[in-house]
């Protein structure tokens, strides 16, 4: 869905046909969409996009389209926004479970087997 959109925004900004550009675009979210879920392909195809992205944007700004790089600028800004986090998150530990003892249920078990 996402794809479909930027697509025809894409064609639009750059005169073409809107939905040959929403059908291209779909296409290309549609394929690579799941694959970016694969562990090792994801962050690959990410950095891939983001590049791509930046490339397009410099592309439209050297044809003086200045709707187009504004449109990709927002895109890759949006995508970066989105899949990258600047900040990392805090570092907490996790909840106790009792460790090897088990927990708090088992404490009094333990408790009376070690009264002799």
């Amino acid at each position: 869905m996402y794809g479909a959109a930027f697509g025809a925004g894409d064609a639009y900004f750059r005169g073409d046909d809107i939905l040959e550009g929403a059908a291209e675009g779909g296409l290309i979210g549609a394929v690579l969409g799941p694959v970016t879920q694969i562990k090792f392909l994801g962050p690959v195809l990410v950095a891939g996009g983001y590049a791509g992205g930046i490339v397009g944007v410099f592309d439209a700004l050297e044809q003086d389209n200045l709707q187009l790089a504004a449109f990709r600028a927002l895109a890759v800004y949006t995508g970066l926004r989105t899949f990258v986090r600047l900040t990392p998150e805090p570092f907490t530990f996790p909840p106790t479970t009792g460790g090897r003892l088990g927990g708090g249920q088992h404490g009094h078990k333990i408790a009376k087997l070690l009264k002799f």
